[in-house]
């Protein structure tokens, strides 16, 4: 019984730098950053292969991490204030009543303005 070497393409990727994990769950580098650093995203350090005894400085995130943690704060969102949204088409709704009034004067000026302009 032989083993084929997978193909690099073809094997699953285990882990990501932060720049590739921000690009996959759609953050900054610096959120991925902090949330490493407030633990609340766990990472991994490989040992440096120029400094023995020390981590490098390279950060890598599981997948399988980062599928977690985009999951656990998904699932703890708060639902939306739907009267706070009604609130906001309302406001929204008069300022487009407010600018549409606005508008109609500017015009109705304009136009006195051309008419006495004339005469």
């Amino acid at each position: 019984m032989s083993h084929e070497p997978i193909p690099v393409a073809a094997a699953p990727t285990l882990a990501v730098d932060v720049p590739r994990a921000a690009e996959m769950i759609g953050a900054n580098e610096s959120d991925v950053r902090s949330w490493i650093a407030s633990g609340a995203l766990p990472c991994v350090r490989y040992p440096s292969t120029r400094r023995p005894g020390e981590p490098s400085r390279r950060i890598l995130i599981s997948v399988a991490d980062l599928d977690e943690f985009v999951r656990k704060h998904r699932d703890t969102a708060p639902e939306p204030n739907k009267a706070l949204s009604r609130a906001a088409v309302v406001r929204w709704q008069q300022k487009a009543e407010d600018d549409d009034a606005e508008r109609t004067l500017t015009i109705n000026e304009t136009s006195v303005k051309r008419s006495e302009s004339r005469k």
